[in-house]
């Protein structure tokens, strides 16, 4: 598994339609910051940005997915990723990571710690783990009459 980056670098080293960043992106994004990464185990800035936006990038879709595990929820992938900012991934990639993938996108349903069935609105761009929501059922399966709008910065409950 871990020679795939060899084999696809290999296979397009002599392409000249992609670039020397596209061919390094392939060789080395799955190279981690503190050099626990494949296949050269580079550490912080011997690592290409491209590289590690993508292997940041990569790990997401696999920890979403269970490419290699047990699937997680957006939301357990995104405080992973938070987890090992400094660590495996660059702390600036890791920011903008957080400050645009939503954990809960618009248009989901979640459900409260209170059991209200509830449809995210749209993201705090800030804090994209605390959305505005609109209460739509109670707990006990009751549609609200009234359009219930919570912005969870401020209802931190």
């Amino acid at each position: 598994m871990k020679k795939h980056v060899i084999f696809g670098y290999n296979y397009v080293e002599k392409e000249t339609l992609l670039s020397a960043v596209a061919k390094d992106i392939i060789l080395s994004h799955h190279e981690r910051i503190d050099g626990s990464g494949y296949p050269f185990h580079l550490t912080t800035n011997k690592i290409k940005i491209g590289s590690k936006i993508v292997g940041l990038c990569d790990e997401f879709d696999h920890l979403v997915y269970g490419l290699y595990g047990e699937k997680m929820k957006v939301y357990k992938a995104i405080d992973y990723i938070i987890s090992q900012s400094g660590v495996k991934f660059d702390y600036e990639i890791v920011k903008l990571f957080n400050e645009s993938v939503a954990a809960y996108p618009t248009g989901s349903t979640v459900v409260t710690n209170n059991k209200d069935i509830a449809i995210v609105l749209r993201q705090n761009a800030k804090c994209p783990t605390r959305p505005v929501i609109r209460l739509v059922m109670d707990e006990t399966g009751k549609y609200y009459d009234d359009w219930i709008e919570l912005d969870l910065t401020k209802e931190l409950t």
